[in-house]
């Protein structure tokens, strides 16, 4: 009985390693999935401008600026170390942009607010690096070249 009650112990305390391990591997995998498409759409447009999209997050507090689709499309996103964005080839598009900001709560325990789905036309020129960001003092979105 001692033994049988080993084996299920030892088999239970595999678990948690498992289950972290096949996470980390998605993660990789998703991550170089991630990168190998970005790749892909900057040898096909090297002329493609790039946007950042402004996120931070400090303990309970965060806050991002989404783009949900662009001229009525996906995206076609990147990532530069720590920063995400998206690629838009030179011209005028129109952008579905939402920005939410996650703060702690008094009586719930974190509270979202968020500007819900804005259409804002960007303009971009080749080659050219911006930055989009929500201001929220003035309750606008500010795209500026970096």
């Amino acid at each position: 009985m001692q033994l049988e009650q080993v084996i299920d112990f030892l088999t239970i305390r595999w678990y948690i390693p498992l289950i972290f391990l096949a996470c980390l591997i998605y993660t990789i995998i998703m991550y170089i999935m991630v990168r190998k498409k970005s790749s892909n759409y900057a040898k096909k447009h090297p002329d493609a401008a790039k946007v950042y999209l402004t996120g931070k997050g400090i303990g309970v507090m965060t806050e991002a600026v989404l783009i949900h689709a662009v001229d009525g499309a996906s995206t076609h996103t990147f990532v530069d170390g720590m920063k995400s964005g998206i690629y838009l080839l030179a011209g005028t598009h129109t952008v579905d942009v939402e920005y939410k900001y996650t703060r702690a709560g008094v009586i719930h325990k974190t509270v979202t607010t968020t500007t819900g789905v804005v259409k804002k036309k960007l303009t971009v020129v080749a080659n050219m690096s911006y930055m989009l960001r929500y201001d929220r003092k003035n309750n606008e979105f500010i795209f500026e070249e970096i």
